[in-house]
Parts: structure tokens; C-alpha cells; sequence
């Protein structure tokens, strides 16, 4: 028996996956409300400029909008990712906005093309592919499952399902038992989801619901395509607090256009139009169970169509599919539904193409998920040496990161910027520059470093005429005989040798002028490299070396009473100072 016995054969359906199984994940909205982000603090949504703040994960965490794409806030905003950290307003999906529960899924194009309707066998309907994501690739398909939860959505699990492309004519939703013809036999049992515990009314034509471990008034609301939302559910129920309900309670479904309409909803007629023939089900949905069944030409009479439901009442009380009954074809039908609207009917932004990369790092090594491009933001998780991620932005120095967590990190530990995934060593936890970085000033950099330290252990003095534009300042007036300048002398000779420097200074007040006009810029300390330069207010050294933010420095520093030696210095960096560098 069947919602439309062959109603439509769906014949020369193309199989995915040469009719084997494929993978099937569920997705949705992010909702402010949910209570991952009870306690989050509240903060402005770059790029909207509405004066309103949100929940700081609401936007940013893993199960954000970032990750969602789509985000539906407490004040009933819909928010889109826009890319480069910003947002707006509306309702995203890479070919068409995703409003239809269990009607759009998202897909890897190169399988599925994006339009096509697919027949899902696990359950039984036909829905659209209409969005991607980052981690959808191969023979996976994303079942939008409409704003609930995160975890409603998780809950539902991992599904094995056959899938076949369809006519492009075959309407979205539950179609039972008219499956694809196919010369491949099947063992596979269909995967549905749990049937809800409904109730047909006599009296007023609602539906009784009662509540199960795992539902929200949102997933209910949406189940049964209540105009108004999860909102409307709970003023028609007399419900103060929407994110309170108790397992075994009874929800009313409103069965009218206007939830908490008393009015009696006029009786109307149809007839069913199918081959064989037509289930009547406890609620609108393929889920919930069977309680009659109809016969091609049998009329129905109905009080209400809500979505591609119509509630009948007779000749038995329950619901049938609007697509095999005169009412699909019928453009005088009143049909109330709940696809949220946004600033715009008609366009749509493209999800940002995704890419992968793998993690480059010494073995033993962590590379941080930073919640924004530089160093100075929260660190939101890490990533080991070889992970794999994937990415749908690159400024450059950071990727954007979709999976397996919203987030940034650098570039410079990925095998995009050329790191080997088998490399050893390591131990720190780091998202600062690499030093096999290839570009030319990096390299000049690491050649200052090895100039300077082949001279450890020798007196500053000692190096004239050794280093060229190291000056002779023994006729310095002052403490120590002049020797305490010799720490500028040092280092822009250093970095005029390995050609990153345009003059010689010995004095630390008035080096940084030299360096700012050969373009240097004050940096994080964390993102510091070799051949930067390091000064606090008496005192400068050059960057040898970055491990993890610990920065160790080489120059020419205090030996004695009298005299300065070149040495590493592993505590000047940490305690005080700024670092300068020129980029790239």
C-alpha cells in the first residue's frame, strides 16, 4: 500500500553509486535559542549594522551560522554566512534558499547536479538538491531537516540509502512505494524516522500530539507545518516558556490557517487521483502511521491543506498527500505553509566553494583554531599534524576552516604553503609563520640569523672589519665606553648584509625611523620570524627564532663589566619589546 502505488512510476531513474548504498546526514538551521549557547555573551553581527547583538556562539561556534550557513535568531531574523567575517540577513543554499524540511538536501555537484531531484529511499520521498557543504563529498547527501536543534538534527543519525536521480518533473516529498524502477533487487530496509503518538480530533479537526524524549515545540512546529512556527505552537498550547515541555505531555496541532482560531474550518471536497491506492495517515507526514487507505476516485472531504498535507475527515479522519488527490492540479487551493521569507524572493548567494588541505606541523605539535584571523583572538580548538581540513577562504596568511570545526588558521602549517605532514619534532602548540616560509624576505631573514649567529661568543669590538657596516664606536662617549650602542650597531648591520636593511644606526631611539621607512610594521609577537627585530626602549635585538610564541632573540648584549658579546637571548622577548617586520 502506498501514498501513490505508482502514481508516477519514476521510471529511467539514473542510480547513484550503481544502486548501492549511500550516506545520509541530516542538517539545519542554527537557532539562537538553542541552549548550547544559554550562557554565551552577546555581541554585534559584523556586516548587518542592525544595532542588535547575538549570542556570541550563536555566530561563531562550530554549530553556528558559520558552519549552518543559515542562522534563525531570537528575534526571528534570519542571518546568512557572507564570507569574510561578516553577515546578512536572508536565507542561504547554493542553488535555491533551504525552507523545506525533508524536501532539499545538499550534495556534492560533481555527483549530483545542483536542480536534480533525487529519490531517497530511506525515506521514501523525493527531495531536492539544492545546497552543498564542506564536508558533503562523493555519495553523501545533507537531509535538511528543518531549524531544530543541532542536536534533533544529530539525533537522527547516519542513514545507508540508496538514491537515484529522477524526472525532473516528479514533485518533492513522500512518495511510498512508487520507487524508481531498477533491474538491481534490494535488501535494503528502509530507514525512517519514529512515528509520533497523534490523535485526530472530532471536534475541532487538530491533531493531538504527545511529546517524546528528544522533540522541542521548534521540531514538532515544523513537523506538522505550523504557520507561525514553534511560537504559535506554544501560545496555542498556553505554554509560557517555548524551550520548556515535559516528555509525555499532550500538544494540540492547530488544524486552521489561525492557530488559535475557534471558528468551525468549512468542509470541502476532493477526489483522490491514483493507480492503486492512497494511505490516510495520523498526522501529515510519512512517519507517522496508517489508519485507512482510499481507492482511485474515492472523494475525501477536508477542512484543510497545510503544506503538501490535506486534513480529511472523511470518509475517515486523518491525513492524505496532497499530490495524489484533484488538488494538485487545482490553482484555486488555499495551502498554508511556513517557508520563512527574506529580503529577497528570488537571489540567492552561493555557498563559498570549499577545498581541503592537510595540517603541516612537527609531529607532536598542535596548530590552533583561532575564532578569527590573527593571533590575539580565542582559541577555539586544534588540530594535529596530517588532519585534514577543509577550507572556503584564504587571505593569504589565514584559511577560513568549515570542517572539522568553523574557525581559522594559518596557512603557513599546511601543506599549502608546502610543510610535509611526516615532518618530527615539535611539541608546541602554534598558529605563527613557519620558517620554511618561500618568500624572499623570509629568506633573507633566515640568512641574517645564520650571519649573526657565527659570530656567538665574540666580542662586539672584535667584529669590525669583520662585519661589514659594523662601526667602530669605542669613541662613543658614555657608560661602558660607548659599548651599550652596540646593540643597534649590531643589528642593522646584520640586516643590511643580508639585504633587508637600508642603513646603519647605533643608536636604539633612532633606528626605528630607518626600519619604518624601509616598511616595516609592528607585528604580533606571536607571528614573529627569523630576521625580525626585536627592541624595547634601551635595547634591540634580531628574531632567530619562534617556538610556539616563545621567541628567541640573538644579538650583541651585556658580557661583562666592560664589554658586549654576540649570545642567544631566550627571556628579553617574553618580559618586554615590541617586534618589527617587513612583510612578506
Amino acid at each position: 500500500m502506498s501514498e501513490s502505488s505508482s502514481k508516477s512510476s519514476l521510471s529511467g531513474a539514473k542510480w547513484i553509486n550503481s544502486g548501492g548504498n549511500c550516506k545520509v546526514t541530516h542538517y539545519t538551521y542554527a537557532l539562537e535559542r538553542d541552549p548550547l549557547y544559554a550562557s554565551d555573551k552577546r555581541i554585534a553581527a559584523p556586516g548587518l549594522n542592525d544595532g542588535q547583538t547575538y549570542k556570541e556562539g550563536f555566530l561563531n561556534k562550530k554549530t553556528g551560522v558559520g558552519m549552518q550557513g543559515t542562522g534563525l535568531a531570537e528575534n526571528g531574523k534570519y542571518i546568512m554566512w557572507a564570507g569574510n567575517d561578516k553577515y546578512k540577513e536572508g536565507i542561504g543554499g547554493a542553488y535555491r534558499q533551504i525552507t523545506e524540511p525533508y524536501k532539499q538536501i545538499a550534495v556534492d555537484k560533481t555527483v549530483i547536479p545542483y536542480g536534480s531531484k533525487v529519490y531517497v529511499e530511506a525515506y521514501d520521498a523525493v527531495m531536492s538538491a539544492d545546497d552543498c557543504g564542506g564536508a558533503i563529498k562523493g555519495n553523501h547527501i545533507d537531509v535538511f531537516a528543518g531549524p531544530v536543534p543541532i542536536s534533533t538534527a544529530y539525533a537522527l543519525g547516519t542513514k545507508q540509502s540508496r538514491l537515484a536521480i529522477v524526472d525532473s518533473s516528479t514533485p518533492t516529498g513522500p512518495i511510498s512505494g512508487a520507487k524508481p524502477e531498477t533491474s538491481t533487487p534490494t535488501t535494503t530496509t528502509p530507514t525512517t524516522t519514529p512515528s509520533p503518538t497523534t490523535t485526530p480530533s472530532s471536534s475541532s479537526g487538530e491533531v493531538v500530539y504527545t511529546v517524546k524524549s528528544g522533540d522541542t515545540l521548534s521540531k514538532i512546529a515544523s513537523m506538522y507545518n505550523v504557520a507561525g512556527g514553534y511560537q504559535a505552537l506554544a501560545k496555542y498550547n498556553n505554554i509560557a516558556n517555548p524551550n520548556v515541555i515535559s516528555v509525555g505531555q499532550k500538544l494540540k496541532i492547530p488544524g486552521t490557517t489561525e492557530a488559535a482560531s475557534t471558528t468551525t474550518p468549512t468542509a470541502k471536497t476532493a477526489r483522490v487521483d491514483v493507480s492503486t491506492s492512497l494511505n490516510i495517515r495520523s498526522g501529515p507526514g510519512t512517519g507517522n502511521s496508517i489508519v485507512g487507505s482510499l481507492k482511485n476516485g474515492d472523494t475525501i472531504t477536508y477542512t484543510n491543506v497545510t503544506g503538501d498535507w490535506v486534513q480529511i475527515t472523511a470518509p475517515k479522519a486523518g491525513y492524505v498527500h496532497k499530490a495524489y488527490t484533484s488538488l494538485a492540479s487545482a490553482s484555486t487551493t488555499t495551502t498554508t505553509t511556513t517557508t520563512p521569507t527574506s529580503t529577497s524572493d528570488t537571489t540567492t548567494t552561493p555557498t563559498p566553494a570549499s577545498k581541503s588541505t592537510k595540517v603541516a606541523i612537527g609531529n607532536g605539535s598542535t596548530l590552533n583554531i583561532r575564532s578569527a584571523p590573527n593571533t590575539s583572538s580565542t582559541i577555539l580548538g586544534s588540530l594535529k599534524n596530517g588532519n585534514t581540513v577543509t577550507y572556503t577562504e584564504d587571505n593569504g596568511s589565514w584559511l577560513r576552516i568549515i570542517d572539522p570545526q568553523v574557525g581559522y588558521i594559518s596557512k603557513q602549517y599546511t601543506a599549502l604553503n608546502g610543510g610535509s605532514t611526516t615532518s618530527s619534532g615539535g611539541g608546541a602548540s602554534v598558529d605563527t609563520p613557519k620558517y620554511d616560509d618561500k618568500t624572499p624576505n623570509a629568506e633573507k631573514g633566515r640568512n641574517a640569523v645564520s650571519l649573526a649567529k657565527s659570530f656567538l661568543g665574540r666580542t662586539t669590538k672584535d667584529l669590525v672589519g669583520t662585519l661589514p657596516y659594523l662601526k667602530d664606536i669605542s669613541w662613543a662617549s658614555g657608560t661602558n665606553n660607548g659599548y651599550n650602542l652596540n646593540c643597534a650597531n649590531f643589528v642593522t648591520a646584520t640586516l643590511m648584509n643580508a639585504g633587508l636593511l637600508s642603513a646603519h644606526e647605533i643608536s636604539v631611539s633612532r633606528m626605528l625611523s630607518i626600519f619604518e621607512g624601509d616598511g616595516y610594521k609592528k607585528i604580533d609577537k606571536s607571528t614573529a620570524r627569523p630576521g625580525d627585530m626585536w627592541q624595547n626602549s634601551s635595547h634591540t635585538e634580531v628574531v632567530a627564532d619562534n617556538s610556539g610564541g616563545k621567541v628567541t632573540l640573538v644579538g650583541s648584549n651585556n658580557g661583562g663589566t666592560s664589554v658586549q658579546k654576540i649570545s642567544m637571548d631566550s627571556s628579553s622577548a617574553q618580559s618586554s619589546g615590541s617586534v618589527w617586520g617587513l612583510r612578506p
